[in-house]
């Protein structure tokens, strides 16, 4: 049975994918990049420290949060 693809086609198509990989990844870290930085300049700038704001950091938040949906 015949494949859809040709040889050529599927070298073209891996090579699109793995392209298209690489080029989302290097937006996706340098968006993450300057919102983690954007995140630290603003809860490193305020001056009252809550316990909350000391949980989200930590992750402490994330998880208390999500299980309380379980």
């Amino acid at each position: 049975m015949c494949d859809k693809y040709t040889l050529v086609q599927r070298q073209y198509v891996e090579t699109y994918k793995n392209v298209e990989t690489q080029k989302f990844d290097a937006v996706a870290k340098e968006h993450a990049s300057i919102l983690a930085e954007h995140n630290a300049r603003a809860f490193f700038g305020q001056k009252d420290w809550t316990k909350r704001d000391w949980d989200w950091v930590s992750g402490e938040f994330r998880i208390l949060r999500f299980s309380k949906f379980q």
